[in-house]
């Protein structure tokens, strides 16, 4: 009991004399503590605090790579503490950390890290008998089972892998599926509805795309059309509206824009029986879904207008400021003979692909920038976003990029359809930068595929060629 704290003193009846039994809580002395890079100030205030809250002295280890603010909390508090409560050791793990590990001094060990170094603290307090608090790495699955809420379980995989670009120890890095979900699980999470573009990317897009419209010809009466894909179909049943209709509204809405949402009323009357997914056609309609597309764009466009007597012409208003400032409104694609530089690329004219995958005719007997065994290019240009337009086939290759020096992700250019078919993909390499004249450098790595199909650059600046 006075070990749990709920007694101070036993009762001695059967004993000869009094004696008492009291618990003690005293400060355990000296504590090392030696944390990671990944969060060096939340690590601080997670270890100091308890310990000096308890009464005991602290050696604080941050990583070599990350001390600074760590070296600001110790001086912002500095007067709070008596001399030598608190004290910072910045160095490498492998010389400071170990002389920590090594000296007799302290009377408990807190590390957290990888499970390899988490091996030696443990060994090095067994060696001392005294205590160590280890949080250590690791590969945290997420399970999920077929009753689960899909779209949340979706949400959930991307925060738990991609938080603080998964530089944590309880990153979920396993999934593991009950087989009901798991062919729709797999689709949804390495593809969705949006060709792999984030949030913000959908609106930089579409509203350059308004905006370029606009500038061009104020007149233009511009309408939205949501079209429904396969994987908007649960979620429409569900309620939710897709997160690409979400965004573009947003633009929609922005420049007081007319949309028709074909997606939730194809999905409405698909929930109330009138005809099933397979009659409608897919995401490709048949002819029959072709019909109840140019029905409701019909009605809709009776709904909007008006009869000639009643129409004045008048340009839209197009607001000052855009919702996003790096919106692609000054968009333009530059040809495959503006690099500069290439070793391993080829000019074809008339390309056209050998391999008997798949091809979009469009796409096929233009001029192409052709890279098949790997390969280099330089490309200077103006603004502040540059891609690759490109045709992404069973060769589609693994790119190493820099611009201006600043190297970049690799980026694998092959997508969930690639295996059978060259298709048309918009690669953007950067969407940030500094406005102005940028040089990229890009490489095809040699592999398994070491393909790059360039049909053109896609810049957001001005065409300027020379500078």
């Amino acid at each position: 009991l006075t070990q749990r704290g709920s007694a101070t003193m036993l009762n001695t009846m059967g004993f000869k004399g009094s004696s008492l039994s009291i618990v003690l809580r005293e400060p355990i002395g000296v504590v090392g503590q030696i944390v990671p890079w990944n969060f060096p100030f939340l690590m601080a205030a997670w270890k100091l605090a308890p310990a000096l809250a308890a009464g005991n002295c602290i050696v604080f280890k941050p990583s070599s790579t990350t001390s600074l603010s760590v070296l600001r909390l110790v001086e912002l508090i500095g007067d709070l503490l008596p001399a030598g409560v608190l004290n910072v050791v910045t160095g490498g793990g492998s010389r400071a950390g170990q002389y920590m590990l090594d000296h007799p001094g302290f009377r408990k060990l807190a590390f957290t890290g990888s499970t390899e170094i988490g091996l030696d603290v443990a060994k090095a307090a067994a060696d001392k008998l005294i205590p160590a608090t280890l949080e250590l790495g690791g590969k945290s699955a997420n399970i999920y089972f077929d009753d689960c809420r899909f779209e949340q379980a979706i949400d959930g995989l991307q925060i738990g892998i991609l938080f603080n670009q998964g530089q944590v120890c309880c990153a979920g890095s396993r999934v593991f599926v009950q087989e009901g979900i798991y062919d729709k699980f797999v689709e949804a999470a390495v593809n969705d509805h949006t060709n792999l573009f984030g949030p913000k990317e959908q609106v930089l897009g579409m509203e350059g795309i308004v905006r370029h419209a606009l500038k061009a010809n104020p007149y233009m009466d511009i309408i939205f059309l949501h079209f429904i894909y396969d994987s908007f179909i649960p979620l429409l049943e569900s309620g939710e509206i897709p997160d690409v209709i979400l965004n573009h509204e947003r633009v929609a809405n922005h420049y007081h824009l007319t949309s028709i949402d074909l997606a939730s009323e194809v999905s409405a009357r698909m929930k109330a029986g009138e005809f099933d997914w397979n009659t409608f056609g897919g995401t490709h309609p048949a002819p029959f879904g072709h019909k109840i597309y140019a029905a409701a764009i019909g009605k809709a466009l009776d709904s909007f207008t008006k009869p000639a007597n009643e129409y004045s012409r008048a340009p839209h208003p197009v607001p000052k400021e855009p919702l996003e400032a790096d919106c692609y409104e000054d968009g333009w694609l530059m040809t495959p003979t503006s690099t500069l530089k290439t070793k391993g690329f080829r000019l074809e004219e008339d390309w056209i692909p050998t391999d008997g995958a798949g091809t979009r005719k469009q796409y096929v007997h233009v001029p192409t920038l052709v890279c098949e065994e790997g390969g280099s290019l330089t490309l200077k240009f103006h603004g502040k976003a540059v891609g690759l337009y490109c045709t992404c086939g069973p060769n589609a290759g693994i790119l190493s990029y820099s611009i201006d020096g600043k190297e970049y992700p690799l980026l694998d250019t092959f997508t969930p359809w690639s295996k059978g078919l060259h298709i048309p993909w918009l690669h953007m390499l950067a969407n940030d930068l500094e406005p102005g004249h940028h040089v990229l450098k890009l490489k095809v790595l040699k592999g398994e595929r070491s393909g790059c199909y360039i049909h053109s650059f896609a810049v957001n600046g001005s065409p300027v060629y020379s500078y």
